[in-house]
């Protein structure tokens, strides 16, 4: 007679020791988990900001704050213009318990990027912001990522079609900026 089904099961840890838990296999069911609090002994989702089409603004608009760049030397007298709803967004989710990873294109400094991100309350570690040249959807496929990470951008065929380990948010005519509240 085999004992095995009178003891519980061991739960997959990853290294740092957190549980891991089998990722959401839908954007709609990512995007739910992500809108309620992770607790401390599970591995939290992570999404990954596609920061030059998905918060930053190139354009003053009524709805946006202006942030004058400081560390970027190759733009001085450069502003640049974010939507504090959609940072506010990522606040939540982080006081959720989840990741954030921020990839940009290099226009702005790391450092510029942390400091207008740290005026909202949300904390970004140094490896938590990377500079992707070139397409960011083929980057993300080569990080090894997989259904616990959304990558969040504009409507993209291009994007829509590198992707294909993780799930993929596009904001446009038919999606808005996601709610994590």
């Amino acid at each position: 007679m085999d004992a095995s089904r009178f003891y519980p099961k061991q739960s997959k840890l990853s290294p740092q020791g957190k549980i891991k838990v089998s990722p959401p296999d839908t954007v709609n069911v990512w995007l739910g988990k992500a809108k309620t609090s992770c607790t401390a002994n599970l591995e939290p989702l992570t999404l990954l900001l596609d920061i030059d089409s998905a918060v930053k603004i190139n354009e003053r608009a009524s709805d946006c704050d202006e942030h004058s760049l400081q560390h970027t030397p190759e733009r001085m007298e450069w502003s640049v213009y974010f939507s504090p709803s959609n940072i506010k967004e990522l606040l939540q989710l982080q006081l959720n318990g989840h990741n954030l990873k921020v990839l940009s294109c290099g226009d702005i400094s790391k450092k510029d990027l942390h400091l207008i991100f740290a005026q909202y309350g949300v904390f970004l570690s140094e490896d938590n912001v990377q500079t992707v040249a070139g397409n960011k959807a083929a980057y993300v496929e080569g990080q090894g990522y997989d259904k616990s990470h959304l990558f969040l951008t504009v409507n993209s065929s291009s994007h829509k079609s590198a992707l294909k380990t993780v799930h993929g948010y596009f904001i446009g005519t038919n999606a808005s900026f996601p709610r994590f509240s």
